[in-house]
């Protein structure tokens, strides 16, 4: 009991700064496992616009932009990402 009130005020602080982008990364996570996709660090290619094409439908949270840099950092914590992604990079 004691932890879990110490942790909250510190937990309500991070949400106030980052909540609308940790909302959007959840949003990406969970409709990528609805969709039926396992292993979010291994989507195949086409996974994305599928994932986003959901996302856009809730217009409150998600605009094209907004999408893309929640993906972006999603996937600069770890939480995404596409495979083979290193394909691309070269």
């Amino acid at each position: 009991e004691t932890i879990s009130n110490s942790l909250s005020e510190p937990l309500q602080e991070i949400s106030k700064k980052t909540g609308r982008r940790n909302l959007q990364i959840d949003t990406i996570c969970k409709i990528a496992v609805e969709l039926g996709y396992s292993d979010l660090l291994a989507l195949p290619e086409e996974a994305k616009k599928k994932i986003k094409t959901e996302c856009l439908k809730n217009t409150t949270l998600f605009s094209d932009s907004g999408f893309e840099h929640a993906w972006k950092a999603a996937n600069k914590d770890n939480l995404i990402s596409i495979q083979n992604k290193k394909k691309y990079l070269k």
